[in-house]
This record gives C-alpha cells, structure tokens and sequence, in this order.
C-alpha cells in the first residue's frame, strides 16, 4: 500500500473503489518478485498462478459490486464482506 496512513474502515458501506485497487496493488506487488524468483514452472509457480487469479477474481467481484450499490443490498454486503476479507487475509 502507501505510507499514506490508512483510514479506518468500520462498515462494508466504507469500502471504496479505491480501496479495492490499492488492496489489490498492493497484492500484486508482493507477489511479483516471488514469480519472478520462482520462474514459470513447477509447484511454487502455479500455486501463485492461483493467489493471482483468486486475487483478480475477489478483487473484480468487488469492484462490480460496488458498481451496483442499492440493488439487493443485504446478499451484496455478504458478498463484499467476503471478498473483501479474503482479499484483507490475503494480504496479511
């Protein structure tokens, strides 16, 4: 993430766009120099293939649901509330 100190978010309802793509950043960055020290073959490679398409997955889930705020609101917040823990526990 940034040295930009984090707001705090209490509530599915304080997750932003913006918060996905940083989360989703940040992910990304930690991940790339065990691909590149990996290579693309083997156990370790497609093990980060996963995490990277899990992350893709929960990351792109959350953002189109974000999209359609208002509409079946109770399912979407479980919904986001997944994602955005696993993508949360991903990073951590």
């Amino acid at each position: 993430m940034s040295t930009e100190p984090l707001r705090s978010l209490r509530y599915v309802d304080d997750i932003t766009c913006d918060d996905v793509l940083a989360l989703e950043a940040f992910i990304y960055s930690q991940l790339r120099p065990v691909q590149d020290a990996a290579g693309e073959t083997g156990d370790t490679f497609c093990v980060l293939r996963s995490l990277e398409i899990l992350v893709c997955d929960s990351a792109g889930l959350l953002l189109a649901l974000l999209d359609r705020v208002g509409r079946g609101q109770e399912e979407q917040s479980t919904t986001m509330l997944r994602e955005w823990n696993r993508l949360w526990t991903t990073a951590s």
